[in-house]
């Protein structure tokens, strides 16, 4: 064999001497063919091809304390329709002061808000280099703000992409926790109940306000199961213990947001609350969004 030559099936080729290549890593899922051409001294050629099927590794959720990534309405930068935002994540390879997290991040959360639409439009977040999918991720009206939990997997240059279809919007992006393989929590399913509810007890959050809700440990028993006992408590991580939780906003005064965030001691937020929304609605309807929030 004189030279060996590779077609991944995406465009990509590689040329070796000796039969050696190194590794390589397809930009986003599929099913591609690979052809493989062996050429000896004489010119003689043997060709292989194989179709091999590209999926995400499997990953473990990694919550943090929520964020801010972007917020055009700080920097008078508001999307136009039609024209992708880069949106920069914590990682090794894009810049967020402060917050370098992960450069193995596969897929980030992050709560995506639009606000101030100049019509009805929809937003989309997508991975850099890759072509912008025909869904949406949040559905807007003129005038109106509308928010949503959004999973996305990581481009491969660790960037990811937002494009209004259509008008001018502001964009605010709030970073909740990531993916990543071989590490994080798994995710264990249990029978949904409820946990708070202001209507019944407490009465309405008032703006500024913060309110303790206990989700841990909510004991559950499957039909023709007993119960078991909560786990013993482990050592406290900056990253443990998420819980997936659907947090629904009524009867608003006005349009405002909220945020659920890890609890610390005497019923208050660790720390400063974060800036990060998780819950945004206009004034006097209802918005429900799921949240993976970190435990305290």
């Amino acid at each position: 064999m004189t030279s060996a030559d590779v077609d991944f099936g995406d465009g990509t080729t590689a040329h070796s001497t000796d039969g050696r290549f190194s590794s390589y890593a397809y930009k986003q899922p599929g099913e591609y063919k690979v052809t493989l051409t062996l050429q000896d001294s004489k010119g003689a050629k043997s060709t292989a091809t194989r179709t091999v099927k590209v999926d995400y590794a499997a990953s473990g959720y990694m919550a943090t304390e929520p964020f801010r990534l972007l917020d055009t309405r700080t920097t008078n930068t508001p999307l136009q329709g039609g024209y992708a935002r880069i949106v920069n994540l914590p990682n090794t390879t894009s810049s967020v002061p402060d917050h370098v997290l992960s450069g193995g991040m596969a897929s980030v959360v992050l709560n995506v808000t639009v606000t101030g639409s100049t019509e009805d439009t929809h937003l989309s977040v997508w991975p850099s280099g890759q072509p912008r999918p025909a869904t949406s991720n949040v559905n807007v009206r003129a005038g109106g703000t509308s928010s949503n939990t959004v999973t996305v997997p990581v481009g491969a240059d660790g960037k990811i992409l937002a494009q209004l279809n259509s008008g001018w919007a502001s964009l605010i992006v709030d970073f909740v926790g990531f993916y990543q393989p071989n590490i994080g929590e798994r995710f264990s399913p249990i029978t949904p109940a409820r946990v708070a509810d202001t209507r019944t007890a407490g009465g309405p959050l008032g703006g500024g306000q913060t309110r303790t809700v206990k989700v841990a440990p909510v004991p559950t028993r499957l039909p023709g199961r007993p119960s078991r006992p909560p786990r013993p408590p482990r050592q406290p991580s900056r990253h443990r213990n998420p819980v997936g939780c659907s947090l629904v906003s009524t009867g608003t005064a006005q349009a405002d947001t909220g945020t659920a965030a890890a609890a610390g001691t005497a019923g208050t937020c660790a720390g400063a609350p974060p800036e990060a929304a998780t819950c945004s609605a206009a004034a006097r309807t209802s918005i429900s969004r799921q949240n993976p929030a970190r435990m305290a």
